[in-house]
């Protein structure tokens, strides 16, 4: 059981988006620059990309989880401290190593990934303002945890050749949370991200296992 109630955590979320307005219309337009930067790449995007998903979960880890949930839940210094790590993970792998190359892929885990990208950054706010009418409760993509875990899974979909399972590991494990805490709240959109896990997770191990075939072959 949550110890609040879904009423005090959506007067939570309005205070936190009424706090940090116009952030919400900076991370859509940071959201929406990783899309286009997959859809046509230039020279560095791979760094690009990855330092904003890392200062997503930084961000939401640091500010969402402890500053604003950790006061009425002590489990979300834990989940802080996840998101904080992930995005420790994505700025070592893919903004300082840049280890990551996001392209769009022709293929079904290329059109998945572009799918949760879609529906992190448009579908799940709409949803949300449906379900509990009006915009001052949304969620938004970079700031929040279940927006920002969806994007992620989807853009690491497109990553080029083999997909990290290790920056998958975090994002799927918080999904499942994310959702028993969600029925709880009684908020259906987040029911999502359990499946885009094991979706994501189930098609990262198909590639990297044909591409490790491939090259068994060529040798």
């Amino acid at each position: 059981m949550l110890p609040f109630s879904p009423e005090v955590y959506l007067r939570l979320l309005e205070d936190y988006n009424s706090t940090i307005w116009p952030a919400q219309i900076i991370a859509a337009g940071l959201g929406c620059l990783a899309l286009l930067l997959i859809f046509k790449p230039r020279q560095g995007s791979g760094r690009w990309i990855a330092a904003l998903l890392a200062g997503a979960w930084v961000w939401t880890g640091a500010v969402y989880h402890v500053m604003y949930l950790a006061p009425l839940n002590w489990a979300a210094w834990i989940s802080g401290a996840l998101f904080v790590l992930q995005g420790g993970l994505l700025a070592w792998t893919g903004a300082w190593r840049g280890r990551l190359a996001f392209r769009l892929i022709h293929n079904w885990r290329g059109w998945i990934g572009l799918l949760f990208g879609g529906l992190a950054l448009f579908a799940l706010p709409i949803a949300g303002a449906v379900t509990d009418p009006g915009w001052s409760r949304v969620p938004v993509t970079g700031l929040a945890s279940s927006p920002t875990t969806l994007f992620t899974l989807g853009l690491l979909l497109l990553v080029e050749g083999r997909v990290p399972i290790r920056l998958l590991l975090i994002p799927a494990l918080w999904s499942f949370s994310a959702a028993a805490t969600a029925w709880q709240l009684h908020l259906p959109q987040d029911s999502i991200l359990p499946v885009a896990a094991i979706a994501a997770v189930g098609l990262a191990f198909a590639a990297n296992l044909r591409l490790a075939n491939q090259s068994a072959r060529s040798i």
